[in-house]
């Protein structure tokens, strides 16, 4: 029996289509309505009586195909709650951080970066002579100097151990990690600093299970391409065959992101394709059925999906070699778009979290636009080479320039708006210079799995194709980096919200469809709509001035613009082996703002919690004048900085108390600090001294006012106090971290605060803040954030009223002038 009416002739070729739509919908109301389960059941009784009403009485009723959908949608719901219940709400989530005796794990995935890192299945806790069975996933980091194999299935336990909460996201922009371990049905993580609290427990032979199997295999294969390339090539080869991007080079990662071509860095429908066609190809040779033969590839190609780690592209490219070939098998024709939902709504099924990774919507939009906008532009593509005489070449320009273009164009117009919303930019030559690399890459994947079968069998016949290799990868970088480089290569586009996204759908649907007369209607309408509700909100929302205390651990970073769109940046924060302010605050707090430029850069003093992310930040974004304060020229972070600006020739000046700077019309900025006496050129400054050479920096908006003082000790601050009533202000950015030497009593009378912050690291070893400060602080009833705590702070001027912007779940709370409490 046909579950569709058969007036619906499009669900009869396509059925999967609505089935796989209704369930993803189903997993989208489920992760922002949640719904008790009782109503859930009492929705799904009636689906399913309504559908069996229809379907006795009235079988060709359009309504029994709405009633199914209604089924698909609330099984999607149930689908993702019984996820969400076993990954997201565990009962280990609501006792974190949690301290243990020891727990017992089994290892799920390893990740190799720059330390060794596993998921996890916590099978038991121990503590307090009891033992706790339990079934939550965990993310382990191992020490740094852990050298022992892992596999997955092995199980092992770790002693002394703290088990803490996903980390939250600290700054506006910024990648959100906890989340990103969240969707991956993670709950806690556990950082392992000594390898003698890991004792790894005896099991079967390694390589008994398939998981263990294949991670050997992945293994073996990532140690032949590290003995016999160098490690830029190893690198790239391991993630172009293996999906092991650990081993690229940042300025590689970037280049190919730039370029709009770093699809062919992360294992894909392409690379699947080239290995179903190898593999057809060697197949080809084996004096067997056909359908037979088809078997086999589906065998393959589902092996190296588990090889790669079976992401999303790689599934759903799978899934659907594997869907096309069993319908030749069994002589069905076959319809690409029912393939295409059918392996959707079988991902989805299986792993619901899925529909929000990247990856997964990457994968998918791209397909479906290249079947849908292509077969829209195949007629255009077949007239344009008109013009030439000679068939053959007509033949050859269609087949190797404009289907690669249009394959290419196709796929850049649906994934735009994705790689927009995710990565603030578009690329535009990616439209050219994909028609070469698709193939190059296409000569790379097939000589790295000839490389692999040598290197197993004769030792020269490797090194040779190894140097030959190595040899292309080098020309693909250097072509790659040179187009990333070309004037115009990439845009950079910043506030694309969800409703922005889909106005551009909305506009690309129309434009393709300009012939459709009814749906030209409805797009229309839906478009004028959505553009309308835009341009109201913006036109009902002012322009505010905003303040970022920005959380870069410990050290300093504030970034602010005003309503005439000026930007202001406050230290850069530091910058080490570990982390870097630039790339993982400032940058993406900007362009979470929607700017691209710092008109102004005050950088207190030269220590580097100071100014350390300013070396990378120089040379990111376009760079306006800097203010410095006088220190000695010797000193060592002074004359790199001072080195760094002028290779970058970036105005600056050296700015003391008594100094002004217009921002804007309504903004001004005051120095109050340091002295602008001479400076001695002393060949060792102590931290302290420096520290007093600090900025003491007033920026005033209209009516309110900020006061900054850097790392100022209490030298600095009675310095600064000679300017009296001038130092009030209603926000304090607190000194020194919140050290004891700053922050004095008399020095906080004279400014007069209602908000402060403190920039500190969480943990920090010195003991930041002081007990004393923050006492005096709550004394003064000042109402006090702490960048540890609470990571970035945002505060927001709202005619001409302060209130904090709680970015994570975007709300307001406004500041009471009468009791200076923030109030929703």
């Amino acid at each position: 029996m046909n579950l569709f009416p058969r007036q619906d002739q499009w669900v009869g070729r396509l059925p999967f289509l609505p089935i796989a739509v209704a369930f993803a919908l189903g997993i989208l109301l489920r992760a922002a309505l949640p719904l008790s389960p009782g109503v859930v059941c009492l929705a799904a009784a009636a689906g399913i009586i309504g559908f069996l009403i229809y379907a006795h009485h009235r079988p060709q009723s359009p309504l029994r195909f709405y009633w199914l959908l209604w089924l698909f949608l609330l099984s999607g719901w149930a689908r993702f709650d019984l996820w969400e219940q076993q990954h997201l709400r565990p009962p280990l989530a609501d006792h974190l951080p949690l301290h243990a005796d020891s727990i017992r794990v089994e290892i799920k995935e390893i990740e190799q970066r720059s330390r060794v890192s596993a998921r996890a299945t916590l099978r038991t806790l121990y503590g307090d002579n009891t033992a706790l069975p339990t079934e939550a996933v965990i993310k382990i980091s191992f020490p740094k100097d852990w050298k022992k194999p892992l596999l997955p299935g092995q199980q092992l336990t770790i002693r002394t151990v703290d088990l803490l909460p996903l980390p939250m996201q600290r700054n506006p922009g910024q990648f959100d990690y906890g989340g990103y371990l969240r969707w991956r049905g993670v709950t806690a993580t556990c950082y392992v600093t000594d390898p003698g609290q890991i004792h790894l427990l005896p099991s079967q032979a390694a390589g008994k299970t398939p998981g263990q199997f294949l991670a050997l295999l992945r293994n073996r294969l990532t140690r032949q391409f590290d003995h016999y390339f160098a490690p830029e090539a190893a690198g790239f080869l391991k993630a172009l065959l293996l999906g092991r991007r650990e081993g690229l080079d940042r300025e590689v990662l970037q280049n190919f992101q730039n370029a709009g071509v770093m699809h062919v860095l992360a294992i894909s429908g392409l690379h699947v394709g080239f290995v179903a066609v190898i593999g057809y190809l060697l197949l080809s040779f084996l004096p067997i059925y056909f359908k037979k033969r088809n078997v086999l590839l589906i065998i393959l190609l589902t092996l190296y999906m588990l090889l790669t780690g079976a992401q999303p592209p790689v599934a759903r490219a799978t899934l659907m070699a594997a869907l096309f070939l069993l319908a030749l098998n069994f002589e069905r024709k076959v319809e690409v778009y029912n393939i295409l939902f059918a392996a959707m709504f079988i991902i989805l099924l299986a792993a619901p979290q899925q529909l929000f990774w990247v990856g997964f919507q990457f994968s998918f939009i791209a397909v479906l636009s290249i079947l849908y906008f292509y077969q829209k532009l195949e007629p255009a593509g077949e007239r344009l080479p008109g013009f030439l005489k000679n068939p053959d070449t007509r033949q050859r320009l269609r087949k190797f320039i404009l289907i690669p273009f249009l394959v290419s164009f196709s796929a850049q117009v649906g994934t735009a708006p994705l790689t927009m919303y995710y990565f603030y930019k578009i690329s535009f030559i990616a439209l050219l210079i994909n028609i070469v690399i698709i193939p190059y890459i296409g000569v790379l994947v097939g000589g790295g799995f000839l490389f692999l079968a040598l290197s197993f069998w004769s030792d020269s016949l490797a090194l040779a194709v190894a140097d030959f290799l190595t040899m292309l990868i080098n020309l693909l970088t250097r072509f790659v980096s040179w187009s990333a480089h070309l004037p115009g290569a990439y845009l950079e586009i910043l506030n694309v919200d969800l409703p922005r996204v889909i106005l551009y759908f909305l506009l690309i649907l129309l434009v393709f469809n300009l012939h459709h007369i009814i749906l030209r209607k409805w797009l229309t309408i839906a478009s004028l709509v959505l553009t309308v509700f835009l341009l109201t909100s913006a036109a009902l929302t002012p322009p505010l001035f905003n303040l970022i205390v920005l959380d870069v651990g410990q050290g300093d970073a504030a970034l602010l613009s005003t309503p005439e769109q000026q930007t202001v940046l406050i230290d850069a924060g530091p910058s080490d082996d570990q982390w870097n302010s630039t790339r993982s605050a400032i940058l993406p707090a900007l362009y979470r703002l929607g700017y691209r430029h710092l008109n102004k850069v005050f950088l207190t003093h030269p220590h580097n919690d100071h100014i350390g992310g300013f070396f990378e930040l120089a040379g990111a974004v376009r760079i306006d004048s800097v203010y410095l304060p006088l220190v000695p020229g010797e000193y060592f972070w002074q004359d790199s900085l001072l080195k760094t600006l002028e290779a970058h020739r970036i105005p600056y000046r050296l700015a003391a108390g008594g100094d002004r700077v217009v921002i804007d019309k309504q903004t001004r900025a005051y120095l109050f600090g340091p002295s602008p006496g001479p400076v001695e050129n002393e060949e060792h400054w102590s931290g302290s001294e420096i520290n007093n050479r600090s900025l003491i920096l007033q920026i005033r908006h209209i009516d309110q006012s900020m006061l900054f003082t850097g790392d100022a000790e209490s030298e600095a601050e009675s310095y600064s106090r000679r300017w009296g009533k001038l130092l009030e202000s209603q926000f304090l950015k607190v000194g020194h971290h919140g050290s004891s030497s700053s922050t004095s009593e008399d020095f906080l009378r004279l400014i007069s605060p209602r908000l402060a912050t403190i920039s500190v690291g969480e943990h920090n070893h010195f003991g930041h803040p002081a007990s004393k400060v923050l006492n005096l602080l709550e004394a003064y009833r000042v109402e006090t954030h702490r960048t540890d705590r609470e990571g970035a702070v945002w505060l927001q001027i709202f005619r001409n009223r302060w209130r904090r912007y709680d970015w994570r779940n975007r709300s307001y709370h406004y500041l009471d002038d009468a009791n200076h409490e923030l109030k929703n």
